[in-house]
């Protein structure tokens, strides 16, 4: 380990907020990269978990934590208190989802010092929604965020802030990070476009080495302290001796399958496209963010993109004594976390060995246990976890039965597990069925008794 006990090399931001379990393989990739004279000044936005201490395990004096008095609801109060601190000679910032690949400060200072760019930023390994519930890593999706056609900087495609590395005397020319609240578009995307107008000179970097997990595509996420894919991909990246390739593989197939799907756009949609072009184009022209129409259209006011993703995120929704949910019903979604595929009508399936359901009590009308309708595929032993501690476990025969799991009032929110020994192909154990979906368990309804 080597520091430059003034004046390191590169000055890593982070914004914390209560996701402590994923803030941990942030940490840990900047601890494993390739160049090692940095610092990394991490700021909680007045983190109410165990934030601090797991900042603290690492026991790096290169690791600094701050945790800021009151809660501002964004990365822009804790990334404007960073840059305060900081005294690298290049800036970077990572998101608590993200993590780099172990080269990516490394890669990132070469390119600015060869091509003389004030911010270059480097294309994003995104892993997709769909299929992210398999028990088999390989049939996730993941596609490049932060390509743009030319490959010059586009202020409508979103470059993750996790994807920047600038010279630090530049950040004082972008100015500070603006709150949320007073923006159409997120802070990270109206500094970047603001660093351009103000004339710094923006390189793209043709290097794939930031992985990002997107929160907001992943409902309760934050409520739920889901860290699945973060382990999974974590461990290819650093513990896989070709796991960046078989990423990139991963990465060349989505690619090449995707404009199959474009090709086959209607007229409607090509129009629909061309004229958001148009927009977009023009609106950048006279200084405005191309993003900010279609965001006012969505959101209808500043700080609205924020808001849905904290919704998102954060808003677990609250039962009673006698409330049900239907889980094949979509308005059964808010409910649901890692596991789940779309609703049925009567049931909905897990697609993986493990579900999530989970919800918020309502204090004003105790209950003592939750009833869940629902068996696995084949006959089998299903497990219950009640906020990740056994609460049940039951033999199920083939047709649909209920469980009662015992809940303490004293909870808050209530995260129920449900595990399975194995997925089946239901095309595999029922005589004429073509379902080839890998699936575990399947639910009709909760009820708080």
């Amino acid at each position: 380990m080597t520091m430059s006990s003034d004046s390191p090399k590169a000055s890593v931001i982070t914004a914390a907020y209560n996701r402590s379990n994923v803030l941990y393989y942030a940490i840990e990739s900047v601890r494993r990269q390739t160049c090692e004279d940095w610092e990394h000044i991490v700021v909680g936005d007045h983190c109410t978990d165990d934030t601090e201490a797991v900042v603290a395990r690492f026991n790096d004096p290169r690791i600094r934590f701050v945790n800021l008095p009151q809660n501002s609801g964004g990365q822009s109060a804790p990334h404007n208190h960073a840059l305060s601190m900081a005294r690298g000679r290049y800036l970077f910032y990572l998101n608590q989802d993200d993590f780099f690949f172990p080269d990516h400060i490394a890669s990132s200072i070469a390119c600015l010092e060869r091509s003389g760019a004030d911010i270059v930023w480097s294309p994003a390994a995104v892993p997709l929604v769909s299929n992210r519930n398999s028990d088999n890593l390989d049939d996730q999706p993941v596609a490049l965020m932060g390509v743009t056609p030319n490959g010059y900087f586009d202020a409508s495609v979103f470059m993750v802030s996790s994807s920047w590395a600038l010279r630090a005397g530049i950040a004082a020319r972008m100015g500070p990070w603006k709150p949320h609240d007073e923006i159409l578009v997120s802070p990270s995307q109206e500094l970047l476009f603001r660093a351009w107008k103000r004339g710094c000179k923006i390189q793209f970097h043709p290097h794939v080495s930031v992985f990002m997990i997107q929160s907001g595509s992943r409902r309760n996420s934050y409520a739920l302290r889901e860290v699945s894919e973060h382990e999974r991909y974590f461990d290819l990246v650093y513990s896989d001796p070709h796991g960046r390739a078989k990423l990139m593989e991963r990465v060349a197939v989505s690619t090449a399958i995707a404009p199959g799907a474009s090709a086959r756009l209607d007229l409607a949609s090509a129009l629909r496209n061309l004229r958001d072009l148009l927009v977009m184009k023009a609106s950048g022209a006279i200084g405005i963010h191309p993003n900010s129409f279609d965001h006012y259209y969505r959101y209808r006011r500043d700080g609205g993109l924020i808001a849905w993703h904290r919704k998102q995120v954060l808003g677990v929704p609250s039962l009673g004594k006698g409330d049900i949910v239907r889980l094949g019903d979509n308005a059964a979604d808010g409910f649901l976390g890692f596991g789940w595929s779309r609703p049925e009508g009567t049931h909905r399936w897990m697609e993986s060995r493990r579900g999530q359901v989970s919800f918020r009590l309502d204090k004003e009308s105790p209950v003592r246990a939750l009833a869940i309708l629902g068996r696995p595929v084949t006959a089998q032993t299903v497990k219950f976890q009640i906020d990740g501690q056994a609460a049940l476990q039951r033999g199920f025969g083939d047709g649909m039965e209920r469980v009662e799991i015992p809940l303490s009032p004293a909870s808050d929110l209530v995260v129920l597990t449900i595990e399975v020994s194995r997925t089946v192909r239901p095309k595999d154990v029922e005589p004429g069925s073509d379902d080839t979906r890998s699936l575990a368990f399947a639910a009709s309804h909760i009820e708080l008794i």
